[in-house]
C-alpha cells in the first residue's frame, strides 16, 4: 500500500519526500556515467544550459560547452533549453541511446521548449553517433 503522502510534497513527512522522488540517478551518477561519453564537437563553443524538469524526480540541469558537460542538481535561472521528462531514468535512457527520442516524445515521456535542435544535439553528444545534416544547422 502506497502512503497518501507519496502523491504530495510535505515538509512534515521527510520520509514521504524521499519516497516521492525515488530516482537513483543523481547528478553525480550522471557525471560518472556520461562524462567520458561526452563528445564536445556536437555542441557549440558557447555554454548551453539544459534545464531538465521531471514529473517523478527533482529538477537538474546540464551545462554543456565545446569542451565538457556537467550535470548539476537543482534549477538554473537561465536555461537555454528546458526539457520535460517523466523521470531521470528516461533521461538516462535517452542519453545512452536505449530510448529513442521520437518514441519517448510520442509516449509523452519527453518534450523540449527552446532551441529544439540543441536538444537533439545533446542526445547525439553523449552517444557519439552521426548527426543528419539537416539537424546540424544552428
Amino acid at each position: 500500500m502506497v502512503p497518501e503522502c507519496y502523491h504530495e510534497w510535505t515538509l512534515t513527512h521527510p520520509l514521504c519526500v524521499l519516497m516521492k522522488y525515488k530516482s537513483a540517478n543523481s547528478a553525480a551518477d550522471f557525471n560518472r556515467q556520461f562524462s567520458s561519453a561526452y563528445h564536445p564537437g556536437f555542441m557549440t563553443d558557447d555554454t548551453v544550459t539544459f534545464q531538465c524538469r521531471f514529473t517523478e524526480d527533482l529538477t537538474l540541469h546540464l551545462i554543456a560547452t565545446g569542451t565538457n558537460a556537467v550535470f548539476v542538481e537543482g534549477e538554473t535561472s537561465t536555461p537555454t533549453v528546458t526539457l520535460y521528462l517523466d523521470s531521470r531514468e528516461t533521461l538516462n535512457g535517452l542519453l545512452r541511446g536505449s530510448i529513442d527520442g521520437m518514441n519517448a516524445f510520442m509516449a509523452g515521456q519527453y518534450r523540449s521548449d527552446g532551441h529544439i535542435v540543441l536538444s537533439q544535439l545533446m542526445l547525439y553528444a553523449f552517444r557519439g553517433t552521426s548527426v543528419p545534416a539537416d539537424e546540424m544547422s544552428l
